[in-house]
């Protein structure tokens, strides 16, 4: 009866443990591209399959068949993308998700914001990426808000720098967000506007680029470093 009751617990833990590695999978790829991939399980149907060939047919041990299977799902990949695609109609242009949002190790939060036409900002997908951070915001495209009065406190809350590739990164403390504000980003193709709003006051938003009363991130001019 012992042995029943062990066997079923280690095997609700592999099942689990199965689960969740899938599920880690496809929230990381949502969480960075927006995109919900599915393909996921195939690739983990052809490595089942493909162990359970090495061990019961094959009668390989099963360390052996597990390498075996991997090796195998990553040939399988390999081999899709390999196929030609001429046939396909093909997008002008692809749209990227224009964002990523992390943890840093000292408990900030990490925003990256990229540049150029290839890359499509979701306002309403950033501002619930950093509300699950612990930063409320508002985000407009082509477009920047503020409110009157404006809270203090900007250069406490927000760390900006513009990576090589174009890239603006931010770095959010949102333990230093005064009380009853939120952060409010402006995003444009070749700039970024960002300062502090009272949540819920009158919004005065106009389609200027970062300007000398919200932080900003200007484009380099062009030879510069």
């Amino acid at each position: 009866m012992m042995q029943v009751i062990v066997g079923q617990i280690l095997n609700g833990i592999i099942l689990g443990s199965l689960y969740g590695i899938i599920a880690l999978g496809v929230t990381m790829t949502f969480g960075i591209t927006g995109i919900v991939n599915f393909a996921l399980g195939q690739f983990m149907m052809i490595g089942a399959y493909a162990t359970w060939y090495f061990t019961d047919l094959a009668m390989l041990p099963f360390p052996v068949a597990v390498v075996l299977a991997v090796a195998l799902a990553a040939v399988v990949i390999g081999a899709l993308h390999a196929q030609p695609r001429s046939g396909l109609p093909r997008p002008a242009k692809a749209q990227l998700a224009a964002f990523t949002v992390s943890t840093t190790p000292s408990g900030s939060t990490a925003l990256t914001l990229r540049k150029g036409e290839q890359y499509r900002l979701d306002p309403d997908a950033l501002r619930q990426a950093l509300a699950v951070h612990g930063v409320p915001a508002l985000v407009t495209v082509g477009r920047t808000c503020d409110t009157n009065p404006e809270p203090t406190g900007l250069d406490r809350v927000v760390a900006a720098s513009r990576n090589a590739d174009g890239a603006v990164y931010l770095t959010i403390n949102p333990e230093a967000m005064p009380s009853g504000a939120e952060l409010s980003i402006g995003y444009y193709a070749t700039g970024t506007a960002f300062g502090l709003i009272y949540a819920g006051g009158p919004l005065r938003c106009a389609a200027h680029p970062p300007g000398s009363q919200v932080g900003g991130i200007q484009p380099q001019p062009v030879g510069s470093t």
